[in-house]
């Protein structure tokens, strides 16, 4: 499998999972809370009108309390892993998740 069918593949598990959990009044509230993204990002990914994107997918599996690579093998099962030992989050998406959080939390922007 090839890396852009591996993301297309965690796309859609991330999309399944978000479209699960949000039929729970209120979880897309939380999850946009918790994650730093927008109520409306999540309603257009579950609309597949927006694509999961690396770091929204690295922000969903830390916010399921899973790491990346463990939301790869939940979304590829069975499938020998393409990702490499000792995978993370790219820097550019630590960064922007971090200032998320810290701009969600103290509501400073």
């Amino acid at each position: 499998m090839r890396r852009d069918e591996s993301r297309r593949a965690i796309g859609s598990y991330v999309r399944r999972r978000i479209m699960d959990e949000c039929k729970i009044r209120g979880t897309a509230a939380k999850i946009a809370r918790e994650t730093g993204f927008t109520t409306a990002h999540l309603t257009n990914i579950q609309k597949s009108e927006r694509g999961v994107g690396d770091e929204f997918a690295h922000a969903m599996a830390a916010y399921w309390g899973m790491t990346y690579g463990q939301l790869e093998d939940a979304a590829l099962p069975g499938r020998p892993s393409l990702r490499l030992a000792g995978h993370r989050m790219p820097a550019f998406a630590a960064i922007t998740f971090a200032r998320r959080i810290v701009t969600s939390s103290t509501g400073v922007s």
